[in-house]
């Protein structure tokens, strides 16, 4: 430890030295971060090679929380390619663990990079425990401002003549940055439109040397992507939620100590106090937050949305009939605590991160995979039932994406060369037209499928890569803590996915560790780990040179295991090499080792998973024979309707 101090202290007075002379020093390098740590140093890399994250243990440079941060990222900030002459503002927010978090703001020639940001976080000691960047791959071909901010404004209430036109910002947008992809980068303003109350506001882009709208990100979220009547109700003309809420005509039906006395809530009301009832004690009180509490406020059976859910910013919800069941109340809830946490932009991977994170707090609040409306008919999901929006377990049967390789892509639909050639909610971007804010209600499905697997645990159909249960609580902390501390405005999933593993590497044992490291990968993004030590595989690792599944003699030991599975066929634990072998079906989820026979309804029958209901019995799921057999297979409780 002395060799550790003096080492930095001398690297220390360089910093002093030298920071007031010019923009910072070529850096130290990975060898030098990882020596002074010792050997406590992981280096995560985006999809190009360049370093995104740094994880290490370095004791501080300074008292000073900001002046610390500083201090690294001048004599390390090389590593993840940020030139400290390109840092803004910097904000540090401590939490009651002792914990704290230092936010630098990324400017390109004094520009502010829109999502772009440095990240440094310490421990209570102030010790350095993790560093990551956000930077455009590129700036923009030219920094010449052509167009005045009225300019900007104009082209803005051309797009929304009926809006509220909000000031200009000039600053850089790197969509790259939302998809870890070295995409063009363009010198533009933004500027706020506010629409009207079904519609919301919206970010426009505007290209600030040809006028042209790159962009417009919407700040409502829609719980999907149904087309919804709107029946008038302009927004205030200044665009506060303050003024949309005393502008709508309300009844308070609930307050915090019940219903108000005289009135009559109705069905859909007394929906939405139970669910913020139930979001209160199983989120804030076990992780002594006030985020998913608060002064919330809620307008239900809102003609406005009739078919829609949405969160309309600060503590507003606004909900349509028939759209108050638990998991779509607690989705539209956890928007409010992305936004005041993490403050995710609702755009491309960051907004599909929003939406998924809100998938998993509502499917831990409610216990089910499956997001459901309360009874209004949509279009369903594949044998699930025409209530059902959204499957975690196997988005495939919703004609969504649970792998990277299925993911879709930014740049997405037919050619363009002006966005009224794109339909309704289409928007023209270098092009080509997209819609939805870049895929976020389709691509949020991949994450949430790595959420189940690493509650439930299990192998993806796909890449089978097996994941061993990480459990509801500890995932559900750990994701909070995540999400609280470690993201960004712009995270993309690549990010996600190295902070919530670093995350783990600091609070859970290596194993559980693991789970995290193979969830992710099973749908593609980032290594596994498949000897569970917290330790991504490269070409090193050596895993399965020897048969560890052999001498596991039930389904049960075998199952928890990674790289083994339990063959009914032959009753016996195999290796994942051998799986062909195997005519009976090969298991790794612990749960088709349950005994499902004894079951004798289809929802005690399909509720921990592993077992399907078939033609009024309750058989293993890895009974193929049985499986085929059934007219109608029932895998989830919500599709047992009548038979339970």
């Amino acid at each position: 430890m002395g060799h550790r101090s003096k080492a930095l202290h001398l690297l220390y007075v360089s910093w002093l030295a030298g920071c007031a002379a010019h923009d910072g020093p070529e850096g130290q390098g990975p060898a030098t971060l990882d020596s002074l740590s010792g050997g406590e140093s992981f280096f995560q890399e985006d999809a190009a090679g360049n370093v995104r994250q740094i994880e290490t243990n370095l004791p501080a440079f300074a008292a000073d929380p900001i002046e610390n941060a500083w201090a690294f990222l001048y004599e390390f900030g090389a590593i993840l390619d940020v030139r400290t002459g390109s840092l803004g503002d910097a904000e540090y927010e401590a939490f009651d663990d002792g914990e704290g978090v230092t936010v630098f703001e990324v400017e390109e020639q004094g520009v502010p990079v829109f999502g772009a940001e440095v990240r440094v976080v310490t421990d209570g000691d102030g010790n350095i425990r993790q560093a990551s960047a956000n930077v455009p791959a590129n700036a923009p071909a030219s920094m010449e401002v052509v167009l005045s901010e009225d300019d900007a404004r104009a082209r803005a209430r051309e797009r929304t003549p009926r809006g509220f036109v909000g000031e200009a910002e000039l600053l850089v947008f790197s969509p790259g940055l939302f998809v870890d992809e070295a995409l063009d980068s363009y010198l533009a303003y933004r500027v706020r439109v506010f629409r009207n109350e079904a519609n919301g506001s919206a970010d426009l882009f505007i290209d600030a040397q040809t006028g042209d709208v790159l962009l417009s990100i919407s700040s409502v979220r829609h719980l999907h992507r149904n087309v919804y009547r709107y029946q008038g109700h302009e927004a205030p003309r200044d665009g506060s939620i303050e003024g949309l809420f005393q502008a709508t005509a309300l009844q308070q039906v609930y307050n915090e100590t019940g219903p108000v006395a005289g009135t009559t809530p109705g069905r859909e009301a007394e929906n939405v106090y139970r669910a913020l009832g139930l979001a209160n004690q199983r989120l804030s009180i076990p992780l002594r937050t006030s985020l998913w509490d608060g002064g919330i406020r809620a307008i239900v059976e809102d003609a406005r949305y009739e078919n829609n859910a949405v969160y309309l910013g600060g503590s507003l919800l606004a909900f349509g009939n028939q759209m108050t069941s638990v998991d779509i109340v607690v989705h539209e809830l956890t928007h409010r605590a992305t936004r005041l946490g993490a403050g995710l932009e609702y755009f491309a991977q960051s907004g599909a991160l929003d939406e998924s994170i809100a998938d998993t707090f509502a499917a831990i609040v409610e216990g089910n995979f499956t997001l459901v409306s309360s009874g209004l008919a949509f279009h369903g999901c594949s044998g699930l039932g025409a209530t059902v929006l959204r499957d975690m377990q196997d988005p495939r049967r919703c004609g969504l994406p649970r792998h990277m390789d299925q993911r879709e892509r930014l740049r997405v639909g037919r050619s363009c060369t002006s966005s009224a050639q794109c339909g309704d909610g289409g928007y023209c971007w270098s092009g080509r037209c997209y819609d939805d804010s870049g895929a976020v209600h389709t691509n949020s499905s991949i994450i949430n499928h790595a959420m189940f697997l690493l509650i439930n645990g299990g192998q993806h159909q796909d890449s089978r890569i097996p994941v061993r249960p990480l459990g509801r609580e500890a995932t559900r902390d750990l994701l909070f803590r995540t999400m609280e501390r470690d993201l960004g405005p712009s995270h993309n999933f690549a990010r996600f996915r190295n902070a919530m593993v670093a995350r783990a590497r600091r609070e859970l044992r290596p194993a559980q560790c693991g789970s995290v490291i193979n969830a992710f990968a099973a749908v593609g993004i980032g290594r596994g780990d498949c000897n569970n030590d917290c330790i991504e595989d490269d070409e090193s690792t050596i895993c399965g040179r020897e048969d560890p599944c052999a001498a596991l003699a039930t389904c049960g030991d075998c199952a928890q295991v990674n790289g083994c599975g339990w063959c009914a066929a032959s009753d016996r634990c195999v290796a994942e090499t051998d799986r062909g072998a195997c005519e009976g079906g090969f298991n790794t989820n612990i749960n088709f080792c349950r005994e499902c026979g004894a079951e004798s309804s289809c929802g005690q029958c399909t509720r921990h998973g592993g077992c399907t209901w078939c033609n009024g019995s309750c058989v293993n799921s890895s009974d193929r024979a049985a499986v085929a057999a059934c007219a109608e297979p029932i895998v989830v409780p919500n599709a047992c309707g009548y038979r339970d």
